[in-house]
């Protein structure tokens, strides 16, 4: 179904209110192609401790009105049993934003590497912190 790379993103915010700050920024990825939103959830730990999880539509107004037009269609892939495994890393009084990211950038790579009858065989996404390091120790070698 899915030719394209697609990400788990889990991002952490202080507080409960889901600020659709963020949203002019992925509107602006998905209008230049570069990624598609295939799913998205909200995890809330309420300050008493509290956890629920909202879809796009559970929203209120105002932050449904600002994430709205930048997730358009969801496929309901990412649950709430998915959400609330990752409840107890989230201190209280804070939220998370969960989503199932495409990366759309990828499609013409991928039919360059179909029409030359080739196949991808490893593609994998380096954490931050393995990335670091290999920066830390390359730039140490250098100044050797």
């Amino acid at each position: 179904m899915y030719q394209l790379p697609i990400d788990f993103v889990v991002v952490r915010f202080a507080g409960t209110d889901f600020s659709s700050a963020i949203a002019s920024s992925l509107k602006a990825l998905i209008e230049s192609n570069t990624i598609r939103i295939v799913d998205l959830l909200f995890l809330v730990k309420e300050p008493d401790g509290t956890v629920h999880v909202d879809e796009l539509s559970d929203l209120d107004d105002a932050a449904y009105a600002g994430w709205d037009p930048a997730v358009g269609d969801v496929f309901g892939y990412l649950t709430a049993e998915d959400a609330l495994l990752l409840s107890d890393s989230l201190p209280a009084n804070s939220s998370a934003v969960l989503a199932l990211v495409e990366n759309t950038w990828a499609g013409q790579m991928v039919a360059s590497i179909a029409e030359a009858r080739g196949d991808v065989l490893i593609s994998e996404r380096l954490p931050r912190a393995v990335v670091e390091d290999f920066v830390r120790l390359h730039d140490q070698l250098l100044q050797s």
